[in-house]
């Protein structure tokens, strides 16, 4: 049987070389912010622009404001409930591993 590499020639193949990370300079680190920033902008606009007109649309329904305000919270309350829930499970569970030591 021969062999394709030379005497030892194998084991240089496995030594990875070991590469320094540098932590990021500031223009990089200014830059993710400011694409944080471009992001979430038209995000909260369009937030913002979805409960005025859902807001909207349930006083033109109902064409009272209190019953409007009350529809608008009915349609989010499954939501919050989960929210709640969920939010409410985990302090639990947290308190509990924390007696638990």
């Amino acid at each position: 049987m021969t062999n394709i590499f030379p005497r030892n020639e194998h084991r240089k193949l496995l030594i990875v070389e070991k590469t320094t990370t540098r932590p990021p300079d500031q223009m990089t680190f200014l830059l993710a912010w400011l694409w944080l920033f471009v992001a979430l902008m038209p995000l909260l606009v369009l937030e913002r622009w979805i409960h005025r007109h859902m807001q909207g649309i349930g006083l033109l329904v109902t064409r009272d404001h209190d019953l409007a305000t009350i529809l608008y919270s009915a349609i989010f309350l499954p939501s919050v409930v989960l929210h709640e829930t969920r939010s409410a499970r985990h302090t639990a569970s947290v308190t509990l591993q924390h007696r638990a030591r």
